[in-house]
């Protein structure tokens, strides 16, 4: 399975994925006295995830599983539908941490497959800044994780230190403001620079071809917007690099 991943990473983009499966236990779990009768699991435990989102009018809406029994923890070959590593755990038991355990057990025993990949893909109960980090600091792997609104205040958008005119979200998304008209537009993609670890982004205007009556005072257009600034405090984070 390993040669297989190998023997193709020259032809197609090597992509991990992690993510975990319920496995309910049929058994009763432990009774009140604490005495085992032969019919009781007393290793499993109690698991929960929830589930949020937004519909089309804009209300919220969530939902909560649960169950009692274990859970599979797979990383995978996202090309081939191989799997690389697994564990089964309690319910109880973390997808982060999980995570962290999987990935410095690769690397231990097949640094390879890490060595080989580009991108980690995962949902967003694996939006984790340390998870995050280590994928690409340690391993330079590109971490392709859904962002958790992670932010306490109502403001859907903050402004962009050192740009008047600039604004993002939490799920990192940059818009230009028209300092006459006040429309936002989102700017366009310039590319990673892996040497300064720096996200360009590009005039909306100027790249789309749109009309703009303020494209040539815009203090957001010169210089192509490099946002440097908010790499390390944020960018790692909120400004993922790809």
């Amino acid at each position: 399975m390993q040669k297989i991943i190998l023997s193709h990473k020259k032809t197609a983009k090597r992509a991990l994925a992690i993510d975990s499966k319920a496995i309910s236990s049929i058994a009763a779990g432990i009774n009140k006295n604490q005495k085992t009768d032969g019919r009781r699991d007393n290793d499993a435990t109690w698991g929960k995830k929830e589930y949020r989102g937004v519909r089309e009018d804009g209300s919220a809406w969530e939902k909560i599983v649960k169950w009692f029994g274990y859970k599979l923890h797979l990383i995978v070959d996202a090309n081939y539908e191989l799997p690389v590593a697994y564990r089964v755990t309690k319910a109880s038991e973390s997808d982060i941490n999980e995570a962290h355990r999987m990935i410095d057990k690769l690397e231990e025993e097949r640094p390879q497959i890490l060595k080989h990949c580009d991108t980690m893909e995962a949902d967003r109960g694996y939006d984790d800044t340390k998870l995050i980090k280590k994928l690409y600091d340690q391993h330079k792997i590109k971490p392709v994780i859904d962002i958790r609104n992670m932010w306490k205040d109502p403001d859907e958008t903050r402004q962009l230190q050192g740009y008047e005119n600039v604004i993002y979200n939490y799920k990192g998304n940059v818009y230009c403001c028209c300092q006459e008209t006040g429309k936002e537009r989102e700017m366009a993609s310039g590319g990673f620079e892996k040497d300064r670890k720096t996200l360009k982004k590009l005039c909306p205007a100027k790249q789309y071809g749109i009309d703009c009556k303020c494209i040539n005072t815009c203090p957001s257009k010169r210089g192509g917007n490099k946002n440097k600034n908010r790499y390390r405090q944020e960018n790692i984070y909120t400004y993922r690099p790809v």
